[in-house]
């Protein structure tokens, strides 16, 4: 166990491992709607976090400068990904995508020039974009693997400000997402083939994606409904579970 200190200073026992969600998750599922970052001895930090050692901790909401910057540099990504999806054959490159005193911005390289309705249509798919709830994981990666995703992706202004780092940054942070476009497809084809409602599948796959795994009964509980048998529940139920499975794997591993 560790001894996380909250700011009124008292001491939370927790399981090492848990992530700053989980944490506030089991303190407050009011705070829980709320809170936007988490600040670990000082740090501002986002919260899939793991929490591994003794630490303090406060979590932070709009009304705090970290969570106000969360906010807002999370808003940034989501703007550049609204263009990138509206514009993606207008050779779109982003440079940077800063949050700043009172809002955020991206800067963008591309080859149409925007108009008002242009940023109208850009507000809307960012709306969009926040009702998909993407899943958002965030790893540590070499300067070179950093160097390689966006060579990758051809953003050559992402491959400039990496060479430009200092020679010792060898460690940065990267954030992958999953786009639900084709993902969602690939549900509602499976649920039409085995005659299942897409909302169940759907379910099944967000319950995979934030625990890791999902059991035959989470399964089973979902699928009672449908009155089946023994062996066809027995037979949908692994057939669900594969593709579950298989369907975070592939979509995981685009987004690497």
């Amino acid at each position: 166990m560790i001894k996380l200190t909250m700011p009124d200073g008292s001491i939370r026992e927790a399981e090492a491992g848990i992530t700053a969600l989980e944490l506030v998750k089991s303190i407050s599922n009011s705070l829980a709607k709320k809170v936007l970052a988490v600040s670990i001895d000082d740090k501002v930090m986002d919260l899939t976090t793991v929490l591994d050692k003794d630490a303090a901790v406060q979590f932070l909401t709009f009304e705090d400068e970290g969570g106000r910057h969360a906010l807002r540099h999370t808003a940034s990504h989501i703007l550049a990904q609204a263009v990138k999806r509206l514009y993606k054959d207008e050779n779109v490159q982003l440079a940077i995508g800063p949050a700043i005193e009172n809002g955020f911005y991206y800067d963008i390289d591309m080859e149409k020039r925007l108009t008002d309705e242009d940023l109208k249509e850009i507000e809307k798919e960012m709306h969009k974009i926040v009702k998909e709830n993407l899943k958002l994981e965030r790893k540590l990666v070499s300067r070179q693997e950093a160097l390689d995703m966006f060579t990758k992706a051809g953003e050559n202004y992402k491959v400039e400000l990496i060479n430009d780092l200092p020679e010792d940054a060898d460690v940065m942070e990267a954030f992958t997402q999953f786009e639900k476009e084709q993902m969602k497809a690939d549900m509602e084809e499976f649920a039409f083939d085995n005659k299942i409602d897409y909302m169940i599948v759907s379910e099944l796959f967000t319950e995979y994606v934030f625990h890791g795994t999902i059991s035959d009964d989470d399964i089973r509980k979902r699928l009672t409904a449908y009155k089946l048998g023994l062996l066809k529940m027995t037979k949908l139920t692994k057939s669900v579970k594969t593709f579950v499975t298989e369907t975070y794997n592939k979509y995981k591993a685009e987004g690497e």
